[in-house]
């Protein structure tokens, strides 16, 4: 079996993903690991997946209705506007979005024309000016329906998607001026073994890995970094006082090679 980045031979591993019950496979040379099998995950994700990662609980409920922005999100925008050189009134589209959060803040700074959230879930949708919501999965959407895209972007959902090679040539063809996207870095051994392991995840990246892949479909990178978040962070309680502090001073997260993220803005060559 051949990896679905490189190409290279795979390596069979005893790490066992919970969810597919089936085993990843290792590339040694672009340091990726992948589950070589499709699994029917339908049933998954209408009954547990949201559930068990928290997207529609009461605090997001909550943040969506009052059009808060968590400092997780705050940290990806920052990001975004550092490097991504995006204008005002540009047409966004993110996949699997739930209910937008990164809409909120979004809508306050840098004012999207259009704001499409690509989500197969209904119960995310909600009414905004400007927002809209595409109730399928991106594969089953006619991109010509889409009209002009200026940004895609997606968070923690690449990794989930089993033909990528196939999603990044339907990306180009919508001919965004940029894509964002962040994945888990699994150079980093506890999110490794997290992700392998205990997440539906049929890729498992590291840096060298995305960049061969992007490369590949002829992406031009503008930014690829590992992030380590300060005032947030799924593995380690921060001190709500400790948070609003690195938030505020605008210290949400760092660059560090041994972080638990992987960023990346790329435009299409």
């Amino acid at each position: 079996m051949n990896c679905p980045v490189c190409e290279s031979k795979l390596e069979i591993t005893e790490y066992r993903n919970k969810i597919f019950d089936e085993l990843n496979y290792y590339c040694k040379t672009c340091e990726s690991y992948h589950i070589v099998k499709e699994v029917d995950t339908s049933k998954y994700y209408a009954e547990e997946y949201h559930r068990k990662f928290s997207y529609n609980n009461f605090f997001s409920k909550l943040i969506n209705k009052l059009s808060l922005v968590s400092n997780r999100t705050a940290g990806r925008f920052d990001f975004l506007n550092k490097y991504g050189n995006i204008s005002q009134n540009s047409n966004f589209l993110e996949i699997g979005g739930t209910f937008g959060e990164f809409f909120n803040i979004a809508r306050k700074k840098i004012h999207p024309k259009l704001y499409t959230i690509v989500e197969p879930d209904k119960k995310f949708n909600r009414k905004h000016k400007n927002l809209k919501f595409e109730n399928k999965l991106f594969e089953d959407i006619d991109i010509h329906e889409l009209g002009r895209v200026d940004v895609i972007q997606m968070f923690h959902v690449f990794e989930h998607i089993f033909d990528i090679n196939n999603f990044l040539e339907r990306l180009k063809a919508l001919q965004p001026s940029k894509f964002y996207f962040e994945v888990p870095n699994c150079a980093n051994e506890k999110v490794k073994i997290e992700s392998l392991i205990n997440n539906p995840h049929y890729h498992h990246f590291s840096k060298k890995s995305l960049e061969i892949l992007f490369s590949k479909h002829q992406f031009e990178q503008i930014k690829l970094e590992i992030i380590e978040p300060q005032s947030y962070n799924p593995y380690k309680k921060i001190g709500f006082f400790k948070r609003y502090m690195l938030r505020f001073s605008g210290a949400d997260e760092i660059a560090d090679e041994s972080g638990i993220y992987l960023r990346g803005i790329y435009s299409i060559k």
